[in-house]
C-alpha cells in the first residue's frame, strides 16, 4: 500500500511539473550597475488576463517559477529609466535574460532634461517612493504607478502581490467617490511628492478598509485645474460599430468632482445554418439574429474635504441599453417534385 501511495504521489508531482519552466534575469543600467526595485511583468500571447509580476532584488536579479509552456514577452519598468519590452519568445525550456535600461531623457523647449531617479525606501510598514525631486515631464499618475515597485496596472485595475482590492488615498483621504480610471489618466505626476504602498494597513487606516492601500502624498500648496478627455472609435466586427465618450474632472484641495458620458453601438449576431433530410424531403434552414445594442452610460461624483479626517461625498451612475432584436428564419423545403419556402420573423425589444 505504501508503494502504491508513493507511486501515485510521484505520478501527480511529475504531471504537475511537466511543461513548467523558470524565467530568470538581471536588470542593469548603461554603466553596468544593478537596478533594484524594477517591475518585471510577464505577458502571455493571446491571453491578456494571464499577467504575472515580480520585482528585482538589490542585485537586480528577478525570477519567475512554474511558468507553463507558451509564447510570452517581458515588460521592464523603473522610475527614472525608459521602459523596455522584450521580443516574444517561445518558452520550452528555462530561459535567462539580461536587460540594460537607458535613463529617461526628455526634450522640453529645446532643452534636454534627464529624469532624476526617485528615492525608494522600504520600512516594516510600507514602501515609500519619494519622487518630489524627480523630473516628471508630461507624465500622469498612471505612468508613475506602472513603475512603482510591486504594483501591476492593467486594464482590470491595480493589484499588489495579486491582491486587486487596492484602495487609493490622496493625502490620507479616500477617493472612493472619484472615477479611478479618470484619476489615473488625468492626475499630473509633477504634483506628487511621494507614493506610499501599504500592503497591511494599520489601525489608522481602518476607515479605508482592510485591503492594501496606495497613499498619494501631494506637494505642498498644490491645486489642480480641470482636465477633460474626448475619445471616439469605429471598427468592424460583424458589421460597422462605433462609440464615443467624454469625461471631465476637477481636483482641488477641498472640492473634487468628475463626470463622464459615453455612447456605443457594438455589433454582434448569432446565425444558424442547418440542413436536415427526412425521407425525400430536405430542409435547408437559415436563421439570422443580429443584436446591435445602443449603450448609454453616465457617471458622476463629487466629494468635499470637511477636515483632515472627514470627507463628504456623493456619486452615481446611469446605464441604459436598448435594442430592436429581430430574428429572421428562412427554411427551403425541397421535395422531388416541388420546392416550398417557410419564412418567420421574431422581434424582441430589449431595454435594460
Amino acid at each position: 500500500m505504501k508503494i502504491i501511495r508513493l507511486f501515485l504521489f510521484l505520478l501527480i508531482f511529475s504531471t504537475n511539473s511537466f511543461g513548467q519552466y523558470s524565467i530568470t534575469g538581471k536588470i542593469s543600467d548603461e554603466e553596468g550597475s544593478p537596478l533594484p526595485f524594477a517591475n518585471i511583468t510577464l505577458h502571455e500571447k493571446n491571453n491578456p488576463e494571464n499577467v504575472r509580476g515580480v520585482v528585482s532584488d538589490f542585485e537586480g536579479y528577478f525570477r519567475f517559477d512554474a511558468v507553463q509552456e507558451g509564447t510570452y514577452h517581458l515588460v521592464i519598468s523603473v522610475l527614472g529609466f525608459e521602459s523596455k519590452i522584450s521580443d516574444e519568445f517561445l518558452l520550452q525550456e528555462d530561459r535567462d535574460f539580461d536587460f540594460i535600461l537607458q535613463e529617461d531623457v526628455r526634450q522640453l523647449d529645446e532643452v534636454v532634461v534627464k529624469s532624476k531617479r526617485p528615492v525608494i525606501r522600504q520600512t516594516a510598514e510600507k514602501l515609500v517612493v519619494d519622487i518630489e525631486n524627480s523630473t516628471m515631464i508630461n507624465t500622469t499618475l498612471q505612468d508613475v504607478m506602472r513603475k512603482v515597485p510591486g504594483l501591476m496596472v492593467t486594464n482590470n485595475g491595480i493589484s499588489i502581490a495579486g491582491n486587486k482590492g487596492v484602495r487609493i488615498l490622496i493625502n490620507g483621504k479616500t477617493t472612493e467617490y472619484m472615477d479611478v480610471q479618470t484619476l489615473l489618466r488625468d492626475f499630473p505626476a509633477d504634483n506628487i511628492a511621494k507614493i506610499e504602498v501599504i500592503e497591511q494597513p494599520g489601525a489608522e487606516y481602518e476607515a479605508a478598509g482592510t485591503g492594501a492601500i496606495i497613499d498619494i502624498i501631494l506637494k505642498k500648496n498644490v491645486r489642480f485645474g480641470t482636465h477633460g478627455n474626448l475619445n471616439s472609435w469605429v471598427g468592424e466586427d460583424q458589421g460597422v460599430e462605433y462609440g464615443a465618450g467624454f469625461s471631465i474632472a476637477s481636483y482641488k484641495n477641498k472640492l473634487n468632482w468628475q463626470t463622464g458620458v459615453s455612447h456605443s453601438q457594438p455589433t454582434w449576431r448569432e446565425d444558424l445554418f442547418l440542413v436536415r433530410t427526412v425521407g425525400e424531403e430536405t430542409y435547408d434552414q437559415t436563421t439570422k439574429e443580429p443584436y446591435d445594442p445602443n449603450n448609454f452610460r453616465w457617471s458622476g461624483s463629487v466629494d468635499y474635504n470637511i477636515s483632515t479626517k472627514s470627507v463628504f461625498g456623493i456619486g452615481g451612475q446611469y446605464f441604459r441599453r436598448t435594442s430592436d432584436r429581430i430574428a429572421s428564419s428562412t427554411t427551403l423545403i425541397t421535395q422531388p417534385n416541388s420546392t416550398n419556402v417557410l419564412f418567420s420573423e421574431n422581434r424582441l425589444d430589449l431595454f435594460v
